[in-house]
């Protein structure tokens, strides 16, 4: 009898989502208290969708369509469009890859992941000490950015990460972002890009593929990050692991997270 509820208790382990048993949501310093609280699972942090929305913005619209199981968040930079077991989610009229497919609680919650809905608040997301810290209040690296700003922050963003999901290309723009608020950088987005004071900063710009049209996620992606949107903190560096080693990154920078096939270092 012992054997067999050993041999159950191991089924539900691996049936069940993998979470975290301690997961916690620092908005502006302050604990947000959700109901089912934020959970871990599939390497993505969940919340629930309209507890975490109203507290973050409350100036932002959610509505509820029950027969496609589709919630859509309407806020200051943007409406997103986000369907039950889906990975895709629609963002201002664009269908994209998000990193991970939102789901239904027991309780019948819409959970959400959180990098994804902060962007659609215009919050700032990162990772501390094993909390999530969302703040509120950003504002754009480049408020009064120019036509010239968009089209090579679209650029890169598709040349570096065009198949990445929707999170990962806005991490990305983030970099440059960060790089153009950096005295060690560049103080415009065309200079950060096509930098090469301590070498050759982006491949894109030396294989040629900066110069090829950007797809309409990367561009809806650019908008976001000029809007002030951020996912990764204060990174300035990203690189793809399956494409290279990226040593002295690894050895000399402090990793900050994973999106997509991408990861960030500050």
């Amino acid at each position: 009898m012992r054997r067999i509820f050993c041999i159950l208790a191991l089924l539900l382990i691996c049936i069940l989502p993998a979470q975290a048993a301690n997961v916690h949501i620092m908005l502006n310093g302050t604990e947000l208290s959700t109901q089912p609280e934020p959970c871990i699972q599939a390497g993505s942090t969940f919340v629930p969708l309209r507890d975490f929305v109203t507290a973050v913005d409350p100036g932002c619209t959610i509505s509820w369509n029950g027969s496609t199981r589709q919630a859509t968040v309407t806020g200051s930079s943007c409406t997103l469009t986000l369907t039950a077991d889906s990975k895709y989610v629609t963002l201002n009229g664009v269908r994209c890859a998000a990193s991970a497919a939102s789901w239904i609680s027991p309780s019948g919650k819409f959970m959400a992941p959180v990098r994804l809905l902060s962007l659609v608040c215009g919050a700032d997301v990162s990772w501390s000490q094993g909390s999530v810290v969302v703040r509120t209040g950003t504002e754009s690296p480049l408020p009064n950015w120019t036509d010239e700003d968009l089209y090579w922050l679209t650029h890169i963003i598709w040349a570096e990460s065009g198949g990445e999901p929707l999170e990962s290309q806005v991490a990305v723009g983030n970099v440059i972002m960060n790089r153009l608020a950096s005295k060690q950088y560049p103080n415009t987005v065309y200079g950060v890009v096509f930098d090469t004071k301590y070498g050759v900063q982006f491949s894109p710009t030396v294989n040629g593929t900066i110069y090829n049209t950007p797809g309409d996620v990367s561009a809806q992606a650019a908008l976001l990050v000029l809007k002030g949107a951020s996912g990764v903190g204060n990174s300035l560096f990203f690189f793809n692991p399956a494409l290279t080693q990226a040593s002295w990154i690894r050895n000399n920078c402090t990793y900050v997270a994973t999106i997509g096939s991408q990861q960030f270092y500050r």
